[in-house]
């Protein structure tokens, strides 16, 4: 079994690497600085060098993850304020205003379904835009719900076109 790399298993990992690509307070440091401050082997910093890539692509990753939670949440909170218009527009008897908060409602809910993955058979066919088209388009509308709205009327024509070709 290899060994395990000493400075990943260092207590003080985070600030090693920090010194070693030159992120943290106390800057870039030499290999030769390094291992007197933290009191590793020259060889040990020097095969540690090599993980840095991989630790870059999980903290890539663990971003993603935190940047989707963020989506989910700001979308999450956009859809309670369309249900709450829809609740003052239902009791002002507001037929117009209705429809737009459940049409608006409605596409709430969809981005929501898509992003948690629950309506996965729409993206199992066709889809008309990539996924990866669609997380940016779905990223750069989540701040401006009224273009989210105006892109999928847009969209709905292209749509109806799919499913009818989708049933013949």
């Amino acid at each position: 079994m290899p060994r395990a790399c000493t400075v990943c298993d260092h207590p003080d990992s985070l600030e090693i690497n920090e010194a070693i690509v030159g992120v943290g307070e106390q800057g870039k440091l030499s290999n030769r600085a390094i291992t007197r401050q933290y009191g590793l082997s020259k060889d040990a910093v020097r095969r540690h060098i090599a993980h840095i890539p991989q630790l870059l692509v999980k903290a890539s990753m663990a971003q993603e993850i935190a940047d989707a939670d963020l989506l989910l949440d700001d979308i999450a909170a956009i859809r309670e304020k369309t249900f709450d218009a829809l609740d003052k527009a239902e009791e002002a008897d507001d037929i117009i205003n209705m429809l737009r908060a459940i049409r608006e409602a409605r596409e709430n809910v969809r981005i929501l379904g898509e992003l948690r993955g629950l309506l996965s058979a729409r993206v199992e066919t066709r889809p008309l835009i990539s996924p990866v088209a669609m997380n940016v388009i779905v990223q750069v509308l989540a701040p401006h719900p009224e273009l989210a709205t105006t892109l999928a009327e847009a969209l709905e024509p292209l749509e109806e076109l799919e499913a009818a070709s989708s049933r013949s």
